[in-house]
């Protein structure tokens, strides 16, 4: 299964990498492919560990609407020893206030209430898009997050880590940025962020920051 993120890059939304502070650190990149600078970032509390199933099995899907309630009050976290996996419906994520989540239709989406920041533009079976067969969403051993076909072709993907030991643990993590934006400053900045980290601190790495003002 993991090995097919390695054909993924095509579908990558992913930034380069730098330095700051002495981390690692990928270039914020949001998913319509504009870097932006990273800022102070404070989370809210009270994410916890995701409830997920084992590697390998595919959770059963659940209805979801065009801008469903995600009751699961987390993040998604695994690690290089354990992954996820989940059929349409059968995920999502929230900080109490916005959410992503994987629709019964095979559409990744980050809502704010019934605002949408970005979708994957996937679906299980429709012809507004190419990107049709939906099957499973992935979180893999080599920290990718990826939209499989049943065959096992890549519809999406968000890019894997390039530096990762058996102690490295990933997150994607969705938030409130405490700080402002937009006309007179009257908005707030959202985010999701795909991360890494590990013993080691040279290894702590953020993937990919993506923000929305809103």
């Amino acid at each position: 299964m993991d090995s097919r993120a390695d054909h993924a890059s095509a579908h990558v939304r992913a930034g380069v990498t730098g330095r700051r502070g002495g981390r690692t650190k990928a270039a914020p990149v949001d998913p319509g492919g504009r870097t932006r600078p990273g800022r102070a970032r404070r989370w809210i509390a009270g994410l916890i560990v995701a409830v997920a199933t084992g590697a390998g099995t595919l959770v059963a899907a659940s209805p979801a609407s065009a801008a469903p309630a995600c009751s699961s009050a987390a993040h998604a976290h695994w690690s290089t020893q354990k992954s996820y996996n989940y059929s349409p419906g059968g995920w999502c994520m929230t900080d109490g206030t916005s959410e992503v989540v994987w629709q019964s239709d095979g559409n990744l989406v980050w809502y704010l209430g019934s605002h949408v920041f970005w979708k994957s533009d996937t679906c299980t079976s429709c012809t507004w898009t190419d990107l049709t067969g939906s099957y499973r969403l992935s979180f893999q051993l080599d920290g990718n997050i990826v939209i499989y076909t049943r065959s096992g072709h890549v519809l999406w993907a968000i890019g894997q880590s390039d530096n990762r030991r058996s102690t490295t643990t990933f997150d994607w993590i969705n938030g409130e940025q405490f700080n402002t934006c937009g006309f007179l400053n009257q908005d707030t900045t959202w985010i999701l962020e795909h991360r890494q980290q590990d013993p080691d601190p040279a290894l702590n790495i953020i993937w990919h920051y993506w923000t929305r003002c809103h």
